[in-house]
């Protein structure tokens, strides 16, 4: 009796924890995407402005343990040309401006995930 009383008990205490760390990670997650849509804006380049203006951090899926948060521009038909370049008769160079805030959220993410897990 005393054994299953234990066991309820413990459940209890760890899907606290759980519920407790999933708020934290989908808060962590929702710093991380604004925080790498500001580094992706002011690394983009400027013509007239709408390319860099256009970025955008959308929360797309979330249930009660996960999240998911794309970052996107308007003018999403430019976003590869400008990163990786293009030839044709008017031949652009790249720039890179979204893969290092790409890779900067990744290790930033486990860094705090990790942080908020020791907690």
């Amino acid at each position: 009796m005393a054994k299953e009383r234990i066991d309820e008990q413990l459940d209890g205490v760890i899907a606290f924890y759980a519920r407790e760390v999933t708020a934290e990670i989908k808060l962590i997650a929702a710093e991380i995407a604004e925080e790498a849509r500001k580094r992706i804006q002011k690394e983009s380049p400027k013509k007239t402005g709408k390319y860099k203006r256009g970025w955008e951090a959308k929360k797309v899926y979330e249930d009660a343990n996960e999240v998911r948060w794309k970052i996107h521009n308007e003018r999403y038909q430019l976003t590869h040309l400008l990163e990786h370049g293009h030839g044709g008769p008017s031949p652009a160079s790249p720039k890179v401006h979204i893969r290092p805030a790409e890779l900067w959220a990744q290790k930033e993410f486990v860094k705090r995930v990790k942080k908020a897990v020791q907690k």
